[in-house]
């Protein structure tokens, strides 16, 4: 120490000052390699590093998911599948939570989730055996180039730069860190939603056991980012729209069931949308008996029954929404108010259910009721 202050004063004026600059940009670089550290693929507690739980599948972000699907792709890996590819990357990515063997259980719990399909009620499908929902004439359009993606879903100015951004990391030489992430911000006045896209303040960031489904089974990237956009986008629009009503059984919630298995059949095919919306996010919700036969009920009508009828014979998906919204605010045509509370036995709500016109929707709460107002009926 007293030979490093001896030679600074040796020192004149300039050198000091060089040195001086020297010490702090090493002290900053420092401090920053250690929070980078406590970020992203490199997340670590103070303690040590975390030992992933074995015992759960845990859940992912969607939009790295599709990420690493693409990127996949693009490596034109023939000695591994992409549920080991994507396994291998999860583990690097979040190695507090991904561990090895984990899409095997993926697999395994999908195929059980597959089991339940025929014990589905039959109101809930359009098909005899829950499986050949696809009509005849109905065929899934794949795209020859992200710019036709682009066209397909007509996505915003805001929804095309995000998509944009996530494949350039997916397309790129090395593979990419979540802090890759942390500076995409998705801004769309029309729409209201104004956040970056890792955080919680809009819906981008779903996660969804389908995702991880989808990617044990090797689906193709392109309709992983089809599905999540249907889902950010069906969100959002019911938020603008029904602001804070857009769930525990109100015209809102209807709205979104309605409006996101339209866009997922237009997109994809009707069969893909019953997948994620009927199997996949009701098994993975716990819903009451009231909220779970309103949603298969509204997933049908958006999806089957009046699926032509908010097309409005175009590809605009904005016209769409609102046509939709046109639908839902006429209550008097179009919809059927149950008397139905979260106390309702399954028994009755399931067969009330069944008994619904399946060119209405059907809701069981009041804009002007809340959750807690919803608890209180049914104590």
């Amino acid at each position: 120490m007293v030979l490093c202050l001896v030679f600074f004063c040796d020192l004149n004026m300039k050198n000091r000052f060089v040195l001086l600059l020297l010490i702090i940009l090493l002290v900053t670089s420092c401090a920053m390699q250690q929070r980078r550290r406590l970020h992203g693929s490199e997340r670590y507690e103070q303690s040590g590093i975390v030992e992933p739980d074995t015992t759960i599948i845990p859940s992912f972000d969607v939009e790295v998911l599709y990420v690493l699907a693409r990127e996949y792709e693009n490596a034109q890996d023939t000695l591994r599948s992409m549920g080991e590819y994507v396994e291998e990357r999860l583990i690097e990515l979040y190695p507090e939570k991904a561990y090895r063997g984990m899409m095997s259980k993926v697999a395994e719990a999908t195929m059980g989730r597959m089991q339940t399909i025929r014990r589905m009620p039959k109101y809930y499908s359009t098909s005899i055996d829950g499986i050949t929902l696809s009509t005849p004439n109905e065929s899934y359009f794949n795209s020859v180039s992200d710019s036709a993606e682009v066209d397909l879903m007509q996505m915003t100015e805001a929804e095309a730069s995000a998509y944009w951004d996530l494949n350039a990391l997916a397309d790129g030489e090395t593979r990419f860190d979540l802090r890759d992430l942390d500076s995409i911000v998705v801004f769309d006045t029309e729409w209201g939603v104004n956040a970056r896209l890792m955080s919680d303040e809009i819906p981008y960031i779903a996660q969804e056991d389908w995702a991880l489904s989808f990617v044990s089974m090797g689906v193709a990237s392109s309709t992983i980012y089809r599905i999540f956009q249907s889902k950010a986008r069906a969100e959002y629009v019911a938020r603008h729209f029904y602001k804070n009503n857009t769930s525990y059984g109100k015209r809102g919630d209807a709205y979104k069931h309605m409006f996101v298995n339209l866009l997922l059949r237009k997109y994809t095919t009707s069969k893909i949308a019953w997948l994620v919306m009927d199997v996949y996010w009701e098994s993975a919700s716990e819903n009451q008996p009231c909220d779970r036969v309103m949603d298969f009920h509204n997933n049908l009508v958006g999806r089957e029954y009046c699926f032509d009828k908010f097309l409005q014979g175009t590809n605009d998906w904005r016209k769409w929404a609102y046509t939709v919204r046109t639908f839902v605010d006429d209550t008097t045509r179009n919809a059927e108010f149950m008397n139905w509370r979260l106390n309702t036995p399954e028994f009755i709500v399931e067969e009330e259910g069944g008994k619904t016109n399946l060119y209405k929707y059907i809701y069981w709460s009041k804009d002007s009721e809340s959750l807690e107002d919803a608890k209180k009926m049914a104590e």
